[in-house]
């Protein structure tokens, strides 16, 4: 090929990975999930290369925009969300002038993969943003998504009161344009708050009403999410067969359709739903999740799975070591200003009282703050050293 070619070559291949992340972005929302992933991995040499040519070119930014924005779910369910949010960092960086729409929606995109990573800053920055600007063009689909997303972070940061205005103003401007998709999101983190109130029952109500939203779209994703989301709320109601079923079935459809940090989730979840019965194998599911977890990014899922660790130990009568791995998991909360939720928070406090009565208050404050100054890998790695019995 000669040199005068190139500019229509490589025109040709950013148009055609354009229309192929747009197309993908519809279908990825549908049941044929699994396919699109599986084409858009063939393709990430080409997706890469065209991104970096047009983020390049100030002539090509919009279309760069618009690629990097129409791939969030791939970001998401392969676990690129760093990469994903390079991506669109360096174009809305840029001084190039935007359409409004796809503004917004790139900066909801960035609150999405930031929050995957537990960068609630960053996060509630590309939310607040995306709500600011559909609120200027009156665009109720980006507001509704924004303010479900700001609930989110209010909810990880502890404000479960600003969290559940969001996420009741997000459904009912959801209903009024019929965007099934987004009710059934923030029906789901409804369910969440209902939960920290203890209001079970009610949890699951929401939950069921959001996975049935759901499941009428054939989004296998959102049913995975909304599956495991179930079976937490099954699990506290002591209904521990239906939660494990559960938690199973969200896991073999984000194995299938290769949501990485979704099966994290997943594992984590089985896990405390066995390990009344299991704890070997309730721990192997904790120590694969923390793997996936430090890949994609999100230290407070590491912290999670810590604290679930430290539960199992307990369980084992090994108190010493669960209590360093809580002082562990304190200071990797720390990091993101994550707080726990309350099922968890109760957990650990039964840790640290069952602790004292065992070890003496004077030795586990010793080993809590030990846990506290030890570093994310070392705290991981004395993690990995032991097995529960």
């Amino acid at each position: 090929m000669s040199t005068g070619d190139t500019g229509a070559v490589s025109q040709r291949h950013i148009d055609f990975v354009l229309r192929l992340a747009e197309r993908s972005a519809a279908e990825l929302a549908g049941s044929e999930q699994a396919s699109v992933l599986t084409q858009l991995d063939y393709e990430l040499d080409n997706i890469r290369l065209a991104l970096e040519q047009s983020v390049s070119d100030e002539r090509r930014q919009v279309t760069g925009l618009r690629i990097a924005q129409s791939l969030t779910r791939f970001w998401e369910v392969r676990g690129y969300m760093s990469e994903g949010r390079r991506w669109l960092e360096r174009v809305l960086n840029s001084d190039a002038q935007f359409p409004s729409t796809l503004r917004a929606n790139a900066y909801l995109s960035a609150g999405t993969l930031a929050y995957r990573q537990s960068d609630y800053e960053g996060s509630s920055r590309g939310y607040s943003t995306a709500l600011d600007l559909g609120r200027a063009s009156g665009d109720t689909s980006v507001t509704a998504r924004a303010l479900c997303g700001l609930g989110l972070v209010d909810y990880r940061l502890g404000d479960i009161d600003s969290a559940a205005r969001r996420f009741e103003e997000s459904l009912d401007q959801a209903r009024r344009i019929s965007d099934r998709d987004c009710a059934a999101w923030a029906l789901q983190n409804l369910g969440r708050v209902h939960e920290q109130a203890r209001d079970l029952r009610s949890a699951e109500q929401l939950q069921r009403e959001s996975l049935a939203m759901r499941e009428g779209s054939g989004d296998l994703f959102s049913i995975a999410r909304s599956m495991n989301e179930l079976g937490i709320i099954l699990r506290q109601r002591d209904r521990h067969g239906e939660a494990e079923f559960l938690h199973r079935a969200s896991l073999d459809i984000r194995t299938q359709i290769g949501d990485i940090q979704g099966q994290a989730i997943c594992m984590r979840d089985l896990a405390r739903a066995l390990e009344r019965r299991d704890r070997l194998t309730a721990s192997h599911w904790l120590l694969e999740s923390i793997k996936i977890e430090r890949k994609v990014g999100d230290l407070r899922g590491v912290a999670v799975c810590i604290e679930r660790l430290a539960h199992l130990c307990a369980m084992s009568d090994l108190h010493a070591e669960a209590v360093r791995l809580l002082g562990g998991a304190v200071a990797i909360r720390q990091t993101t200003g994550s707080v726990r939720e309350l099922a968890d928070s109760r957990m650990c406090d039964e840790i640290t009282a069952a602790a004292r009565v065992r070890l003496g208050s004077t030795h586990v404050d010793q080993l809590l703050s030990q846990g506290q100054i030890t570093s994310v890998r070392d705290i991981i790695a004395f993690a990995f050293n032991f097995k529960p019995e």
